[in-house]
């Protein structure tokens, strides 16, 4: 008989005794990092509650499949590489001589999140974007080290399941939960009866536009994407027509 304990129930909202679904068992998916820069405080904020949970779990004597992915496929990761690698060496340039007065006018007409990384280490011209994720990627893993987390059980990466991606987007179109609109695929939140469910959110309560901008082929505002057409010269991956629409990310 294991120690009882209790967890917060998102669902209810309230604290529960822990039951889980395989008595002995305990499978635990954590959502992990989209790799394009290096790690913030975060980013070791959730490694570190969730390592603290996994460690209590195999305390318990549970045994514990612990999974946490790395989503190395984004298109703000691939925007940074090809609209902003050339401005980081200019910025470099311009560390190095120290002329910050150059650096404020550019601030003028450049937007003030290409200045904030690391000027020397952040992006070197011509990587390839999933050499640009896996390099943070194993930035990630040496900081969580640093701060004695535990490796969880599996790391699966977004770029090595496009395959199972597609096939779950392509069933979730064909069950009516979602739609496709020039090549990108989006997910129709009213078709969801119980979506808000978990965050004890209502649609209704939602204004449209506040945190992203509206996007007038949807149905819905609050309708989010769950998969995006490439544009020229991203990485893509072959849908073969399944998303009514040929290649996206």
């Amino acid at each position: 008989m294991k120690e009882e304990f209790k967890v917060y129930n998102s669902m209810t909202q309230q604290k529960e005794i822990f039951k889980p679904c395989d008595d002995g068992k305990v499978r635990m998916y954590v959502c992990g990092v989209t790799a394009y820069d290096y790690s913030h405080l975060g980013h070791a904020r959730a490694a570190v509650v969730f390592d603290v949970l996994y460690r209590y779990l195999l305390h318990l004597g549970y045994e514990v499949v612990y999974v946490r992915n790395f989503t190395d496929v984004d298109d703000k990761r691939n925007c940074l590489w090809m609209e902003t690698g050339w401005l980081y060496i200019i910025s470099f340039l311009f560390y190095l001589f120290n002329i910050m007065h150059v650096k404020m006018v550019l601030l003028y007409v450049i937007p003030g999140e290409f200045f904030d990384c690391n000027y020397y280490s952040c992006y070197k011209l011509g990587e390839n974007p999933l050499d640009l994720s896996n390099r943070f990627c194993g930035e990630y893993l040496y900081d969580m080290d640093d701060l004695q987390c535990l490796r969880p059980t599996h790391q699966p990466r977004v770029s090595d399941h496009m395959e199972q991606i597609i096939k779950m987007i392509s069933q979730i179109i064909e069950n009516g939960y979602g739609y496709a609109v020039d090549g990108d695929v989006f997910f129709s939140v009213d078709k969801s009866l119980n979506y808000g469910q978990l965050s004890g959110q209502k649609l209704e309560n939602h204004k449209a536009g506040e945190r992203v901008a509206i996007d007038a082929r949807k149905r819905n505002p609050a309708d989010f994407a769950l998969w995006k057409a490439a544009k020229p010269g991203e990485p893509s991956w072959e849908s073969h027509g399944v998303l009514e629409d040929q290649g996206g990310t």
